[in-house]
């Protein structure tokens, strides 16, 4: 089912319980963003942290695909190849994404089963073990049924043993044995050893379509890894296991496997990463393909080329880019913490064979490198900085890291992406990495901007939440139409303290023309600060913290990290709150005027895309491309964006139709005239570019609207008679 159909079939069944909600939102990939004077390909695919990388033919056209699994977010990404012969040229193609079932920790695709077509192999959720999904063609998309939920192998004895496979392993699934049927290699419960659990369905004339596994050999490759020092040991004979001097460690603290004959002798060699260590460790097998024994190790791999060296936890996979046949080589961390978030995805291209590798480091940002990325946590803010009349886009983070081998350099920023397109074309290009430098100069993290004007003088002010809890008021001293220039006013604005990961909101919730204050926090709650100073002067007092009586945690979490904007959707206009949470998922609540103070808010849905794009979901809603439909954008865990389109809205004239009203001038400087020839009186709604209300009046025959205090931009009149409303694009340029 593609994402078009799958998002409207849930805001319909919204808007027929409700009838507020009649805007479904859609994936979309159409604004143009540019890095360096070149377009990205794959801007809005959502950014990478922990990529593990699978090959699979998910339209069936004959041509190998390939599918991302990132662990960081337990988030499918799919990219088809163009088939072109030694060429990367993949499409990022997001409707596949639904086909997959959910997953957690680490996902390959292996055909088990010999019929053509990719299997999964996966976490089991919450367990050591692993599971096991079919795939199968459906309307020519790789689709998936469950499988087996646990994989178990017989004993000597006639008993059945689950396969322990750790949550935090990628395990080795190859055809170890080159007999047409799937094996596993998988550390010890204990560590230090390779478990190899042979597959017999070949052996007992299944055909491969049976896993029936057995404990082959206790001690694959005679190898022992401490996870103390990153050389394994080695034993001096093919026929035992490598000794144990001094004490065990009991624990497995996490190892990835792979499995791939790189010397043309058709035993296999194998990669490991280790939790403890930066680098992947490659031993070569001396043995044969019944009896493994490795005797020679890389443990700077590839020491002949550029050594995969991370943070630590690297893992490695082998899959086909360029569709030449021949597989290459690509590494990546697989730590959740400390591990390089940026630059993550490490392509060595194979310029041997397919069991002949010879790694020749290619770049390290593969596909990542082709999207939006900020390291991990983006939050998306729409903002015009430079006064154009064009909105921008800027990006908080939790940070960056990208030191090798040093942790905890996590330097949180916010990256700006100017809109150097036009009205009706947007065009972002990034600008800085380390906007104001907040960071740098006052030492704030985790930081999110909001924009307002709070001194009414026609410009944005902005507040700064940060990762302590604390709102920071920074006044914008620029000109008006110039380039903003923030100076810091009120730290610690009003003592505000919402305990930990503020992320402020403004909006004009009471209606009294002051911008009110919504602070999302780690918890889950929302705070609420009515303004209650002046247009020249806010200042904020505590009214609520459970506003609405919102929670967006999950059964049995006991943090949210909740993200909320307001804004009028609907076909009523109605005030919604939507609230992105640590889960991914966006709630949707209503009632929100009829409740201000201590009331509940009516929660419309726990999930308003009917879809995540990753954790930690974050969002800005606006008037992007000036075509009266809005745009949200969405951040997540990986530090990448996800936009979507509003499907359904009301088309924009660019006049309206003069037997029935008039709007003149426009563009406009300092007033508007419209005039209605409607017997009767009408409503009128001036709505800025990111969704909000700003003027509301009735009227008949004509009135004169004031815009000398609103900044250059997109605007929208809305006039309402009765059921009809119609809508014109209104630009005030000064």
């Amino acid at each position: 089912m593609n994402s078009i159909f799958r998002t409207s079939i849930t805001i319909i069944s919204l808007l027929i319980a409700t009838n507020v909600l009649a805007q479904p939102f859609i994936r979309s990939g159409e604004i143009e963003v540019r890095q360096n004077d070149t377009a990205l390909k794959y801007a809005w695919a959502g950014g990478l942290n922990n990529p593990q990388f699978s090959n699979a033919d998910l339209n069936n056209d004959g041509i190998d695909d390939l599918v991302i699994f990132d662990r960081k977010d337990n988030q499918f990404l799919t990219f088809l190849s163009n088939g072109t012969s030694g060429e990367i040229d993949f499409d990022y193609a997001p409707d596949y994404e639904y086909n997959f079932p959910l997953v957690e920790n680490w996902a390959l695709l292996v055909d088990f089963n010999c019929d053509g077509v990719k299997d999964l192999f996966c976490s089991q959720k919450n367990f050591n073990h692993a599971s096991v999904y079919k795939g199968f063609y459906k309307d020519d998309e790789l689709n998936f049924e469950i499988f087996a939920d646990t994989l178990f192998y017989n004993n000597s004895d006639g008993t059945e043993d689950s396969i322990y496979i750790p949550l935090f392993d990628v395990p080795g699934i190859q055809d170890i044995d080159d007999d047409g049927d799937i094996d596993i290699l998988t550390f010890n419960i204990a560590g230090g050893y390779l478990e190899y659990y042979k597959n017999l369905s070949a052996e007992n004339n299944n055909e491969c379509e049976a896993l029936e596994f057995i404990l082959e050999d206790d001690c694959w490759g005679k190898f022992y890894e401490s996870g103390i020092r990153p050389p394994v040991t080695l034993s001096e004979y093919a026929d035992s296991c490598a000794k144990v001097t001094g004490k065990r460690d009991p624990r497995h603290p996490g190892s990835t496997i792979l499995a791939i004959d790189i010397d043309e002798d058709a035993d296999k060699e194998v990669f490991l990463g280790d939790i403890s260590f930066d680098n992947l460790n490659m031993l070569v097998n001396h043995g044969d393909l019944n009896h493994a024994y490795m005797a020679e190790q890389d443990t700077m791999f590839p020491m002949y080329n550029v050594p995969a060296f991370f943070n630590y936890f690297p893992g490695s996979y082998y899959v086909d880019v360029n569709n030449d046949n021949v597989r290459d080589f690509i590494a990546s961390p697989n730590g959740l913490n400390n591990a390089i978030n940026f630059n993550c995805s490490w392509l060595y291209l194979n310029e041997g064979a397919d069991n002949k590798l010879v790694a020749s480091f290619e770049q390290d940002n593969f596909l990542v490198g082709q999207m939006i990325d900020v390291g991990e946590r983006s939050r998306p803010v729409l903002f015009d900085y430079n006064a154009d009349g064009l909105m921008d886009l800027l990006i908080a983070n939790a940070g960056y890291h990208t030191v090798v081998g040093v942790a905890d350099q996590l330097k949180s920023t916010l990256t700006l992406y100017e809109n150097v397109g036009s009205v009706n074309k947007p065009v972002f290009k990034l600008v800085d990495r380390d906007y104001l430098k907040l960071n740098e100069t006052f030492g704030f993290k985790d930081m999110q901007p909001a924009f307002g004007d709070l001194d009414n003088d026609g410009d944005q002010d902005m507040l700064l939440g940060d990762s302590d809890g604390f709102v920071h008021y920074f006044k914008n001293d620029a000109s008006s139409g110039q380039v903003a220039n923030f100076s810091l006013y009120k730290p610690k604005l009003n003592g505000i303290d919402a305990n930990q990961q503020a992320r402020p909101f403004l909006y004009d919730v009471t209606g009294n023309g002051l911008l009110d204050l919504v602070i999302g926090t780690r918890t889950g709650f929302l705070y609420f600060y009515e303004n209650v100073g002046t247009l020249e002067e806010a200042t904020y007092e505590q009214v609520s913290t459970n506003w609405g009586k919102v929670d967006v945690k999950e059964i049995g979490e006991v943090t949210a990290y909740s993200f909320p904007i307001l804004l009028k959707l609907g076909e009523t206009n109605e005030l919604t709150l939507l609230v992105g949470a640590e889960s991914g998922k966006i709630h949707a609540y209503n009632n929100i005027t009829e409740n201000i103070d201590t009331g509940a808010f009516n929660l419309i849905t726990d999930n308003f895309l009917n879809e995540t794009t990753g954790l930690y979901s974050a969002l800005a809603i606006g008037n992007i491309d000036g075509d009266a439909e809005l745009e949200m954008i969405v951040g997540n865990n990986r530090g990448g964006l996800s936009l979507y389109n509003e499907d359904i809205g009301i088309a924009v004239q660019e006049t309206i139709a003069y037997d029935t009203y008039q709007i003149f001038p426009n563009p406009v400087k300092d007033y508007v005239l419209i005039k209605s020839h409607q017997a009767d009186a009408v409503q009128l709604q001036l709505i800025n570019a990111t969704g909000q209300l700003i003027y509301e009046n009735t009227f008949s025959k004509q009135t004169t609207l004031s815009t000398k205090w609103y900044p250059n931009g997109i605007y929208f009149v809305k006039i309402k008679q009765k059921n009809v409303v119609n809508t014109a694009k209104l630009i005030i340029q000064k």
